[in-house]
């Protein structure tokens, strides 16, 4: 397992607005070894833009892991690590090595209990009908390990819908980009009691789909939640 952390000169987990070191582990035969580091300093940029070049490498340093721990981070930059497709830990301020034993054990964990019984959405009367429906704010209350692209990219890609409705606290920040790659377009997106309720439905086939428009979702943040130990 990979994790990169935001940590200072003595490996201490830091807030995102300080000055430090995005450092790099991963756990090989049980220990926590550091493969690459560098500094980052996000008071230095002067706009979004640069903000998102500051960020972006992290994912890209981490290839097929996914999970980013610091302190305090922040709502912009939070959006931007969870659009490249981070998993975000918070921690207290103390030692990393700690802190990533704990995370990995809590992924196992929620791997263990995915597989077990995986979260989807249901069908809301007869699964021949094509609809269906999940409530992400309760999903991902549940199992708080996972994230909305989790729970929702297996259902879209594997299985036949005529549409999903989703309530989540706001329209995860990945549809803008995921949506069109797997054929599927927002139909609406209300206002609902819990939050939002977005319903989606293929952008091809399956009737009773009509009036669908692509995603145009760049202002709205993202819907996963961080995970704080």
């Amino acid at each position: 397992m990979r994790i990169a952390a935001y940590v200072d000169p003595h490996d201490d987990i830091i807030d995102l607005k300080t000055p430090g070191i995005v450092r790099f582990y991963e756990n090989i035969e049980g220990v926590w070894v550091s493969f690459s580091e560098f500094p980052l300093s996000i008071k230095e940029a002067n706009d979004l833009k640069e903000l998102q070049l500051m960020l972006k490498p992290i994912a890209e340093e981490l290839d097929d892991g996914h999970i980013f721990l610091a302190g305090e981070i922040g709502g912009v930059p939070g959006v931007i690590l969870e659009s490249v497709g981070l998993k975000i830990w918070r921690s207290d301020h103390g030692p990393v090595i700690p802190e990533l034993e704990y995370i990995m054990r809590k992924e196992l964990e929620a791997m263990e209990a995915l597989l077990a019984h995986p979260p989807k959405p249901v069908a809301v009367g007869s699964e021949c009908a094509g609809k269906f429906r999940v409530n992400l704010i309760e999903v991902l209350k549940t199992y708080p390990h996972l994230n909305s692209r989790e729970v929702l990219i297996p259902f879209l890609t594997e299985t036949q819908f005529g549409s999903l409705e989703i309530i989540c606290e706001h329209a995860p920040k990945w549809f803008e980009t995921e949506l069109n790659k797997m054929n599927v377009m927002i139909k609406s997106k209300t206002l609902d009691p819990l939050g939002m309720k977005v319903v989606l439905c293929p952008s091809e086939g399956m009737s009773g789909c009509s009036g669908c428009a692509p995603s145009d979702i760049s202002d709205m943040p993202c819907c996963d939640r961080t995970r704080r130990r």
